[in-house]
């Protein structure tokens, strides 16, 4: 969960978390992610942090250059952790060939052993904000 460390009134906190989680939501993003959106946040903004609307401004600005960040071999894993999908049932909702090495394919993805894609970036985080296919696994 995340918390927030300045001295900031319960009410400030709920409401600029909320927004934390909101634009985390909208960019696909996964928990250590938002960790790391907190940390900035709270680096360039300071003691702007207690004023919502500062926060609410650097979170708007934040998602129009953010975009779609690349994944590295650590946050796939932990997308494909989140969404409660094997190797066998990511591989299948990301469009990879159904073969016996799917599994070798997706772990390969998550040792940074091979290149994530652009198009596999914006595929899992749209997964990962909510979107899924009509083939999604029943079971999730």
């Amino acid at each position: 969960m995340l918390k927030l460390k300045k001295d900031i009134s319960p009410h400030q906190t709920q409401a600029i978390l909320m927004a934390v989680q909101q634009s985390a939501g909208h960019l696909g993003l996964v928990p250590s992610e938002i960790e790391n959106l907190v940390q900035e946040l709270y680096n360039d903004l300071g003691e702007q942090v207690k004023d919502y609307r500062a926060v609410k401004s650097w979170l708007d600005h934040y998602e129009r250059q953010c975009n779609f960040m690349p994944l590295t071999g650590i946050t796939i894993q932990e997308a494909r952790e989140l969404l409660g999908l094997s190797r066998q049932e990511f591989a299948l909702v990301c469009g990879f060939a159904k073969s016996k090495h799917m599994n070798k394919q997706i772990s390969r993805l998550e040792r940074g052993e091979r290149n994530i894609s652009p198009m596999l970036t914006r595929l899992v985080r749209l997964f990962v904000a909510g979107s899924r296919t009509p083939d999604w696994p029943e079971s999730n």
